[in-house]
């Protein structure tokens, strides 16, 4: 049974002259799966992100589900009048 998890990202810099230079650099964070709490980074992740890119977000994932031509099952969803 494993008891760490590995996480391995990239990380691109980009750097804003004329020429646009790209370097990437492998980082490497191990956490014990005991004590790790995916959920709090999860949840600090996105609350450093604005509304458009939740959005964004959003649209990319359910895009992602969809089969070209096809659109979002609405009827599970109904609206209330405000009284």
């Amino acid at each position: 049974m494993l008891s760490k998890i590995l996480i391995v990202t990239k990380q691109i810099y980009l750097i804003k002259k004329q020429k646009m230079v790209r370097k990437i650099a492998m980082v490497k964070h191990q956490y014990d799966l005991k004590t790790y709490d995916q959920a709090s980074c999860d949840l600090e992740y996105w609350l450093t992100k604005t509304p458009q890119e939740k959005l964004a977000a959003v649209t990319f994932l359910i895009s992602q589900k969809l089969k070209p031509g096809e659109r979002m099952d609405k009827t599970v969803f109904s609206q209330r009048k405000l009284k």
